[in-house]
């Protein structure tokens, strides 16, 4: 598949499940932001292990690649162009930021707490996993666009996951107030809001 089509069909679809997920969790803006930055980090581990990968030829990814005749903004060479996506897609990191990253924490973030704990200890040990062998599987039967160039990608695969997401978990309950604080706090904001309500109606009322 072509990036820019990768990018029109898989991310369209990554940003509407965000924002449905953002709807559902209902974060507070401090939470929201601390799941993009935490996300971040995921994204920023994953560029840090390509470029090992890249240098050390463990792996690149795979996409179609550009007709020669096809033209690229600010002149750029059509081969230079794939060369660079078939190691540091941007668009993949977006969307892996987006998905592992932001929208599993919080997930976690909504769930760690009450009868559903146990879905929020399934994401934070489970992704990693997840990602591991879904990559392991992908590479293995080339039905992924990561393809092995040797064996240490194996290696480096089984690192990248557990490094990245709970690097990005870490920052990501540094910076976020727990759902309890946001849910008496929202309460809080409601209470205000109601009684203020009432008193304008009684003093409507009174007139």
């Amino acid at each position: 598949m072509e990036l820019l089509d990768f990018t029109i069909l898989v991310l369209s679809f990554v940003i509407v499940v965000f924002l449905a997920a953002i709807l559902f969790i209902r974060p507070s803006r401090a939470v929201l932001i601390a799941s993009l930055l935490g996300g971040l980090v995921l994204a920023l581990v994953n560029i840090l292990f390509d470029v090992i990968a890249a240098y050390a030829n463990f792996w690149h990814y795979v996409f179609t690649a550009p007709k020669p005749s096809q033209r690229f903004p600010w002149n750029i060479d059509p081969q230079a162009f794939y060369h660079l996506v078939t190691h540091f897609p941007v668009t993949y990191y977006i969307s892996t930021g987006l998905v592992y990253g932001s929208i599993v924490y919080l997930l976690i973030w909504r769930f760690e707490k009450g009868p559903k704990a146990w879905f929020a200890k399934l994401l934070l040990f489970g992704i990693p996993l997840f990602c591991i062998l879904r990559d392991v599987y992908g590479a293995a039967t080339h039905t992924a666009y990561l393809h092995w160039d040797s064996v240490g990608g194996i290696v480096l695969t089984v690192l990248l996951w557990p490094i990245a997401f709970y690097a990005g978990h870490r920052l990501f309950k540094k910076l976020a107030p727990s759902h309890q604080v946001v849910e008496a706090q929202r309460q809080e904001e409601e209470e205000r809001e109601a009684a203020r309500i009432q008193a304008l109606k009684a003093a409507s009322s009174q007139q």
